[in-house]
């Protein structure tokens, strides 16, 4: 609710970190590539949240959630 207003956001399925500090969020079949300089929010679970824009032909993330990050 507090980036998409619910509408968009999803649970990560699973986080692959790449040696730049960029990270690819999966999320079923999508792959989200998230800049290390990205601005990320900290969680309200225990789990991992991207909200995602598609309007480009590409996911991209709008904010992202991590558990322990503020």
């Amino acid at each position: 609710m507090r980036c998409c207003g619910g509408q968009d956001c999803r649970k990560v399925d699973k986080i692959d970190f790449l040696p730049d500090g960029d990270m690819i969020m999966h999320v079923g079949y999508m792959e989200v590539l998230v800049p290390r300089s990205f601005l990320k929010e900290r969680s309200e679970d225990a789990d991992a949240h991207v909200c995602v824009s598609i309007a480009t032909g590409t996911y991209r993330p709008i904010c992202v959630f991590l558990p322990g990050t503020s």
